[in-house]
């Protein structure tokens, strides 16, 4: 039996984000989550390949069309093989990567105006005279977006952009050589 191929990863990292990140780092609560999704959508791109992505109790299944049979299917057990073989490091600093994310999306600022410029909500830029607590309200709404907003969405920025490197770097690879045997034995 020889192990995942690289069509396999690629299939798996077509899959998504964090149900890829669920999936390597604990796969029975990953493939557990993923099955209980029952998620499909179209437009999947595996290498040159376009597909229907379908989730299901035997894994994940690509068709050609809605309805149609699977052409193709990435077990589960192919799954947890690929997240067997992906490098310890790999995983930490994915771990490290998840705390991190969960930690910013639970801090993520949420807007409050103040009382005097409670009630009337965010006022159309267009239409002038603003009232004195519309006026209030968008310089406060300008400040917290300029101060908290715009800063939150540079991390989220950075944070997509590390976990899609981390990810590539994970599924991207062949099958364990024997620099990755090596490493696993230090």
């Amino acid at each position: 039996m020889t192990g995942p191929t690289a069509r396999d990863r690629a299939i798996l990292r077509a899959y998504g984000t964090w149900e890829v990140v669920d999936i390597l780092l604990d796969p029975d609560h990953g493939i557990t989550r993923a099955k209980g999704s029952m998620r499909g959508c179209s437009h999947y791109r595996v290498g040159d390949d376009v597909f229907w992505m379908q989730v299901t109790s035997k894994g994940i299944t690509l068709m050609t069309a809605i309805g149609t049979p699977p052409v193709e299917t990435l077990t589960w057990a192919t799954a947890r093989s690929i997240a067997a073989e992906t490098p310890q490091a790999v995983l930490a600093r994915l771990e490290k990567w998840r705390a991190e994310s969960r930690e910013a999306t639970r801090n993520y600022p949420i807007f409050r105006a103040s009382a005097k410029a409670s009630g009337c909500g965010m006022p159309s830029r267009w239409v002038h005279p603003l009232t004195e607590a519309q006026a209030l309200y968008a310089a406060e709404y300008d400040a917290w977006e300029r101060d908290h907003k715009r800063p939150a969405i540079a991390l989220k920025w950075r944070l997509d952009a590390e976990r899609e490197a981390l990810l590539d770097e994970a599924l991207s690879r062949e099958p364990a050589d024997l620099l990755d045997l090596l490493g696993a034995l230090v």
